[in-house]
């Protein structure tokens, strides 16, 4: 009972509601104010979570119950340590020299943290310094158990040989099978089951096929569980039979419509159970869920991610604060540790400037009804559309466009019709009837832009007064009117005033509502107001210190799209991997 209560104190946190700015550009009539996090459980300052630039599927998670942390994958060459309440409190690189698979996997032994990378194992203490070096063992394995033995043993196999194997390097052989297993996993009694050839087997009896709850199947807390798409849980009793079947998630193998699923968990990558009702997942991505189990449902819910957010290409922000983000949708309430609700499978990868990988587009807004519109790449050359109420799941539709190259978009109204115009960072764009509910309407040709010298790199674009556009593009600001045929400048800004600190970044992103601008200087790390009601850039506040990366709960580090609905505003601060929650107050 006594860790039972340790991990209820910690899945407690406090609720920050705390403001502050440095104002390195604004005027004191009005301020910026940080309300809050979205996005990454460790919130401000040294425990960020804060995840490595490759990412790799997840390997599973495994408690520690002396010290209340869990262990999971925080990338290709990472693994990550939390407290329960999602902060973080230690990273550990490990030399893999293998390549990453699905079937990677990690487990305790004893007082050790065990995983395999292609067909090597690597050991760690689970009390280890933080930034200790995982060490590889002189043990060959191709597959291991999550579970381990009463004994001190942990499972694994090379080739069609079953092993068990302790962390010192001993072996003992178990059985010689008549082909390589896919999976193998130890039961509550400590036998032994595997998948092989697309069935499940008890070794004991390699003859009789055995029925399992899906994908890393795992014996946690006298039932099994295993997993399926659009984050499907399944629970079995140890006779194998559904106890009661699907626990979280819809998948039922066939179905037609919307699945209610949390996309990030998708097909879970194994399971923890932390004591009382409290489990947690490991999702593709190494993200992390807790869920606790309603005995009376007999159904899991989720309470809490884990995690950050390591990509973000688009937000948008809807008047009543829904925050939308790529794959579901953050509640403005929400804190750090919120997960998000009404999941969709997302297109395709969307990252972060800061990440390191090959950047693929997406764009987002709403329309005046609060409707999404939004598009990315999706598969197959194929591009996706999502439209529809923040208040529930939107909808998607594919487009022969493969939407690639799209940057920043703007929705614009046009003969009363609404008209999304999406750039390209070249400088051209295309028009895109919309229909009111958010879904993509008929094509309208090309968007025309007159610029004083041509553009080399348009990062973001937003709608005005009369249909003119704003424009950030090689870290100028851009102003071009609208003549019924299509844009020509009328002026452009490389800041704010003569002083260098009030000039822009070479990359800076932005958007308008209600007269007012925000730019997210990229750069210089800082997020300004102005305001723009006569045609000028009027300073009205700003929120990060110019040219100083921070951590902290008002400071920003290469904060990049940002989305703003009145006078709230959310922005992605990619280098801390978080959505920073802004409101402009009098």
């Amino acid at each position: 009972m006594k860790n039972n209560l340790k991990i209820f104190s910690m899945l407690s946190r406090p609720i920050v509601l705390a403001s502050g700015l440095v104002l390195s550009l604004s005027l004191p009539a009005v301020t910026v104010d940080v309300v809050g996090v979205l996005g990454n459980s460790g919130e401000a300052g040294e425990t960020l979570v804060r995840f490595a630039a490759q990412p790799t599927s997840g390997m599973g998670v495994v408690y520690d119950e002396d010290s209340g942390t869990l262990w999971s994958s925080g990338g290709q060459f990472e693994i990550k340590r939390y407290t329960v309440d999602g902060r973080q409190v230690g990273t550990y690189p490990i030399d893999f020299k293998g390549r990453p698979s699905n079937s990677d996997k990690m487990t305790r032994i004893e007082d050790s943290l065990v995983l395999n990378r292609d067909n090597r194992l690597y050991r760690l203490p689970m009390d280890a310094d933080d930034g200790a070096e995982l060490e590889e063992l002189p043990i060959r394995a191709d597959l291991i158990a999550f579970g381990s033995t009463e004994d001190g043993w942990g499972i694994a196999s090379e080739g069609s040989e079953i092993f068990r194997f302790r962390p010192d390097g001993t072996i003992e052989s178990v059985i010689t099978l008549n082909s390589s297993p896919r999976s193998v996993e130890t039961g509550g009694d400590g036998e032994i089951y595997i998948s092989q050839n697309l069935n499940y087997k008890n070794i004991e009896d390699p003859d009789a096929e055995v029925e399992m709850p899906g994908d890393k199947f795992q014996w946690l807390n006298g039932a099994w569980f295993g997993h399926s798409y659009h984050g499907t849980i399944r629970r079995f009793d140890a006779d194998l039979e559904m106890a009661p079947g699907v626990v979280l998630g819809g998948n039922s193998g066939s179905f037609i419509g919307y699945v209610p699923g949390n996309y990030e968990i998708n097909k879970g990558e194994g399971m923890a159970y932390l004591g009382g009702h409290i489990y947690a997942v490991s999702g593709w991505s190494g993200i992390l869920h807790l869920l606790e189990w309603q005995p009376d449902a007999l159904r899991f819910e989720i309470i809490r991610r884990i995690g950050s957010v390591r990509r973000c290409k688009a937000l948008a922000l809807d008047s009543a604060g829904n925050v939308w983000y790529h794959g579901g949708v953050w509640a403005w309430s929400d804190g750090s540790d919120a997960p998000l609700e009404h999941g969709i499978p997302h297109a395709g990868a969307p990252v972060s400037v800061k990440s390191g990988e090959e950047e693929k587009s997406f764009v987002a807004d709403v329309l005046e009804n609060d409707a999404l519109v939004a598009f990315g790449p999706f598969r197959g050359g194929r591009g996706m559309g999502f439209s529809g109420s923040l208040d529930g799941p939107a909808r998607r539709d594919t487009t022969d466009d493969p939407m690639e190259d799209y940057v920043s978009m703007a929705i614009l109204k046009l003969n009363n019709r609404n008209v999304a115009l999406l750039a390209k960072a070249d400088g051209s764009a295309r028009l895109l009837s919309v229909n009111t509910d958010g879904r993509p309407g008929e094509e309208m040709g090309g968007a025309t832009f007159q610029t004083a010298k041509p553009i080399k790199r348009l990062d973001s674009v937003a709608t005005g007064p009369k249909n003119s556009l704003w424009v950030a593009a090689d870290g100028e600001l851009l102003l071009l009117a609208y003549d019924g045929k299509g844009w020509r400048e009328t002026r452009r800004w490389k800041g704010w005033g003569d002083d260098e600190s009030r000039t822009f970044g070479q990359r800076f992103y932005l958007d308008v509502d209600e007269n007012r601008i925000w730019i997210s200087d990229t750069d210089r790390n800082r997020v300004g107001v102005f305001d723009i009601s006569e045609g000028q850039l009027v300073p009205l506040a700003g929120v990060g210190t110019t040219d100083v990366a921070g951590d902290a709960f008002q400071e920003l580090d290469a904060p990049e799209v940002i989305a703003v609905n009145g006078r709230r505003a959310v922005v992605y601060d990619s280098g801390n991997q978080r959505i920073v929650k802004l409101v402009l107050s009098e």
